[in-house]
């Protein structure tokens, strides 16, 4: 890395840093009928959205797939949705097909007028009492203002962000933006986001988070409401947590030298599973995310990238990285 991105990179594991989200999505979900309409559409229960609550939860296919995962919000007659990054225009189409006629539900994607951030690092709550706001407890959301300028401020899980996510108009970004300068906070480019983002194994859009794979197993465990009624994929999810059926998982490997996104990885010879984010940290050098089949997800197991016969092993480890 150059002398610029190990700058903000230390500023992340050390000091603080904000990460503008690209192509940050975010609708909003209004009607009469709204809680019921999402409660069948997603896995986590929507009755326990109360404010300061925010709810994480899954959108999934007939199949138990992820499709979208949210973060829900409650608005003033209305509940917000803060979506994963580029996937709300196809969310918003999908939402609107899933609404009967009989539903007084309406869907609207606000994503073009919304500016997100990601607060991170150890001195992030430093950060927010210099802007006079404080922090939030895990889950939850509150109004705040920075330099006059109205935002919410969302204290996110690993599995869905880094940090704090702040959520504002997107035609207040640069007036934001330099506050969080002037308060010492550093902008952390998008390799050092993604080295970061590995090393801490938060799955990411379109990558671990796809319709390849279940919440279950892309780490989603915390959007699951156990028993609630019945929303497109319960089934299949219901049948994985009472069974035992999650069969594959999220997990890390140390490699000796990086290989791409998609690479098929084996053990004993057999599919095992396939990589699917990669990055060069300047602390554990090439390493990399995996969803792994059982047995093979067990931390120090060895496994082969690109082919069976490959000299480019890798050495499975848990999450978060650590030295």
């Amino acid at each position: 890395m150059n002398d610029e991105l190990s700058q903000d990179y230390q500023a992340a594991l050390e000091g603080m840093v904000y990460y503008p989200q690209p192509e940050a999505g975010y609708l909003r979900i209004a009607g009469e009928d709204r809680v019921d309409f999402i409660q069948r559409q997603t896995t986590n229960d929507i009755h326990l959205l109360q404010s300061p609550r925010a709810l994480l939860s899954v959108l999934t296919s007939p199949v138990a797939r992820i499709l979208d995962v949210f973060y829900l919000l409650e608005e003033v007659d209305a509940i917000g949705a803060v979506t994963l990054p580029g996937f709300a225009p196809k969310t918003a189409p999908f939402l609107k097909s899933r609404i009967f006629f009989m539903d007084r539900v309406t869907v609207e994607d606000l994503s073009k007028d919304t500016a997100q951030y990601d607060l991170l690092g150890p001195q992030a709550q430093d950060l927010l009492q210099r802007l006079g706001i404080q922090a939030p407890a895990l889950n939850q959301v509150s109004d705040v203002e920075i330099v006059g300028k109205r935002l919410r401020i969302l204290a996110v899980e690993g599995c869905f962000g880094l940090g704090y996510r702040l959520i504002g108009a997107a035609r207040d970004g640069e007036i934001v933006e330099a506050a969080f300068r002037q308060s010492g906070a550093l902008r952390l480019s998008p390799a050092s986001y993604e080295a970061v983002r590995v090393e801490a194994g938060q799955p990411q859009a379109s990558k671990e988070l796809s319709e390849e794979y279940t919440p279950l197993e892309a780490g989603l465990f915390s959007a699951i409401a156990d028993g609630k009624g019945c929303y497109t994929g319960q089934e299949i999810i219901a049948r994985q947590l009472t069974y035992d059926k999650v069969t594959q998982q999220l997990c890390g490997l140390r490699l000796p030298e990086l290989k791409p996104t998609g690479e098929r990885i084996y053990a004993e010879g057999k599919p095992a599973g396939t990589l699917t984010s990669f990055a060069q940290s300047p602390r554990f050098g090439p390493i990399a995310l995996a969803i792994l089949k059982r047995p093979y997800f067990q931390p120090g197991t060895q496994v082969a990238v690109g082919s069976p016969a490959s000299e480019t092993g890798a050495t499975v480890v848990s999450l978060p990285f650590q030295a």
